[in-house]
């Protein structure tokens, strides 16, 4: 019969030593998985970010060049006279397709980042899809109804210009803390 001082002694002499390595060699790599989900991680959120700034820089960069704020500021005054103008449809279909191919992933970048990216793209959408709007109604030949759709088009095209200033100066603050 072994005694308890004798199983003591095999287990520190005998089984301790073929454990250790083991459980040194578990934690070992366990440490390192976690570090390189870590790094994968970080990785990962920088790179949504950046091509995020990039999308979002280059959306306003486009619209700068396309002059669609000149556009509708031009044609705000005959529109408030109530003479009717033709919109063109000018906006495409899938405009932001990082953000749109990425927002399950949107939340890697932090809660405020986040909310700040998904804001800037919901002013957007929104914005573009009033565009979409003016563009399908037809001009009106009744007289009576043309300028009220003129006045009608005015007062939203006066609003979406107010969000316009917003959009930007949106656009520079999240662009700026994306790249950081």
């Amino acid at each position: 019969m072994t005694t308890w001082i004798e199983l003591t002694e095999l287990v520190v002499t005998k089984t301790l030593p073929l454990i250790g390595p083991s459980a040194v060699g578990a934690v070992a790599a366990l440490a390192s998985n976690w570090f390189l989900e870590g790094r994968k991680q970080k990785h990962e959120s920088r790179s949504l970010a950046f091509a995020l700034a990039a999308e979002i820089e280059e959306g306003i960069a486009m619209s700068v060049r396309r002059q669609y704020e000149q556009f509708f500021k031009g044609i705000l005054p005959t529109l408030k006279q109530g003479v009717d103008v033709r919109i063109s449809e000018f906006v495409g279909a899938e405009p932001d397709p990082i953000f749109s191919s990425n927002i399950g992933k949107i939340g890697i970048l932090g809660p405020e980042l986040a909310a700040e990216v998904v804001r800037y793209h919901s002013l957007t959408v929104g914005i573009r899809r009033d565009i979409q709007t003016l563009a399908r109604l037809p001009i009106q030949t009744d007289p009576r109804l043309a300028q009220v759709q003129a006045i009608h088009k005015a007062n939203l095209i006066e609003e979406d210009l107010r969000l316009w200033e917003e959009v930007k100066d949106l656009a520079r603050s999240v662009t700026q803390t994306l790249r950081k």
